[in-house]
């Protein structure tokens, strides 16, 4: 078996978006910081107050009531600081709205309820993880195996508690032998427990075909079955009788999605519904289309 997955994410970052992936990584490096610095001021707070609390108390005020004032004055610098990370937390994140032209807007609004659709409609998606040809040698009605894992394409809602804030939803491609596809106005995130790599929608190269697939698992409702063939079968294709328990197995249509890029993205994708597929991989390529054009202007 040959496998079909994307080189790692170090290597796979489009060289028009280093200095963006740069830019993410700060903000995300501040913001980490902030967390930090918030949750010890908070501690900060509640210790000092309990301190203050117990100050102020009439018996242990005998011997504490020289230090209330101290304790005052640092509960009031302890909060100041703790307002002032908030605010700079608050402050911290990229406007991912501002990154797309406008130009762009109908094909990325396309290309997002293409994507809802899809997720929603279609009652199987699979990662294609690895192929093989078929030996001429095997009486096998296929030309070429695969090995594939069930997917979830998925639509996140905007968000604006993250390092990325847009008003647009984030497309998310299940990957089964990698990151996930995260897909934001203009670009690709795929993300690692150590790193992340961006891929410029003008960068991918997208690719669209019918599939004929013998299928031996359960056919999904909304697939087009086309055709039967036997299990074993002769040069032919007609039904080898040599074998008694041969049996027919139903040949249907699923959409065949690939995406790559040059830096080393490559991902397959099979759509049991050829026509929701068609409908993203049409309005993903627009998309494409439109930025590269609008880069070109430039």
């Amino acid at each position: 078996m040959q496998g079909i997955e994307s080189a790692s994410v170090e290597k796979i970052t489009s060289p028009g978006m280093e200095s963006f992936k740069r830019l993410i990584e700060t903000v995300e490096s501040r913001r980490e910081f902030l967390q930090r610095e918030i949750a010890a001021e908070e501690d900060i707070r509640v210790l000092t107050d309990g301190q203050i609390q117990k100050a102020s108390h009439w018996f242990w005020g005998i011997f504490r009531k020289r230090d209330l004032p101290g304790l005052i004055a640092e509960l009031e610098t302890s909060e100041s600081k703790l307002e002032d990370r908030r605010k700079e937390f608050d402050g911290s994140y990229i406007d991912l709205d501002v990154q797309l032209p406008a130009a762009a807007m109908p094909a990325q609004d396309k290309m997002v309820q293409t994507f809802k659709d899809l997720s929603q409609k279609c009652q199987r998606i699979w990662d294609v993880i690895s192929d093989q040809d078929v030996e001429k040698k095997e009486r096998s009605s296929a030309s070429r195996t695969v090995s594939r894992d069930t997917v979830n394409f998925s639509l996140n809602p905007p968000t604006d508690s993250d390092t990325l804030v847009t008003g647009q939803p984030t497309l998310v491609l299940g990957n089964a032998n990698g990151p996930d596809l995260c897909i934001y106005p203009g670009f690709i995130i795929l993300r690692n427990r150590t790193n992340l790599a961006l891929i410029g929608i003008d960068q991918l190269e997208v690719g669209y075909s019918v599939q004929r697939f013998i299928e031996d698992e359960e056919v999904p409702g909304d697939a087009e079955v086309v055709d039967q063939v036997w299990f074993k079968t002769n040069k032919n294709g007609s039904r080898d009788k040599r074998f008694k328990d041969n049996y027919q197995i139903p040949v249907v249509i699923y959409g065949k999605l690939t995406l790559r890029s040059p830096e080393g993205l490559q991902e397959e994708y099979s759509f049991s519904n050829y026509d929701l597929g068609f409908a993203f991989a049409r309005a993903l390529l627009a998309l494409g289309d439109v930025l590269r054009e609008k880069e070109d202007e430039e």
